[in-house]
Parts: structure tokens; C-alpha cells; sequence
């Protein structure tokens, strides 16, 4: 197996990633989806769940996008609509030191 993935990296011009790593990105990408633990654990035939929950981590984006497009539709329901106001604050202006 090792010499057809040095094949493969020398032509991807990435000749420090390992095997391990494209494992490791398949199991990221899964739980940034949104899919379980159990089912990540399956594809990766991890036998111990524990192993599995490195990954868990990698949904927290998901539930904070939940959080926002909720709280967005609570202030869409309510008329009033969040803003972002930007207010270029003055820069002091340098003091030489003595």
C-alpha cells in the first residue's frame, strides 16, 4: 500500500499526508454534517466509542448556525431586525518618550 499512496501524494505535490489523515478529515467532515457519533464510530470501525469522540467537537459549529438562524427568526417574528453598527474610533496620536 505504501508505495501506490506515495504514487498518489507525489502527483497531489503532498507528500506529508498520511493515510491516517484522510481518515481523520472523512471522520471531521461527518460529524461537521451533523451526523452521529454511532454512525461516524461505524464508518471508521472505531470498536470503542471513546474513540469516536474526538469527533464530537467538530459539531459545535453546527449547533451554534441552529442557535443563530433561530434567534434570527425570533427577531424576524418580532420586527426587529439585529444590526451591526460600526463607529471608526479616533487613533491617539503617539507621545515620544523621553
Amino acid at each position: 500500500m505504501s508505495k501506490p499512496w506515495g504514487r498518489v501524494r507525489a502527483a497531489a505535490g503532498v507528500e506529508d499526508v498520511r493515510l491516517h489523515d484522510l481518515r481523520r478529515t472523512v471522520g471531521s467532515w461527518l460529524a461537521q454534517s451533523g451526523n452521529s457519533l454511532h454512525l461516524i464510530g461505524r464508518v471508521l470501525n472505531h470498536s470503542n466509542q471513546s474513540t469516536t469522540a474526538v469527533y464530537a467537537r467538530f459539531g459545535e459549529d453546527s449547533v451554534r448556525a441552529a442557535l443563530d438562524q433561530h434567534g434570527a427568526r425570533i427577531m424576524g417574528a418580532a420586527g426587529l431586525t439585529p444590526t451591526a453598527q460600526v463607529t471608526e474610533l479616533p487613533t491617539r496620536a503617539r507621545t515620544a518618550t523621553k
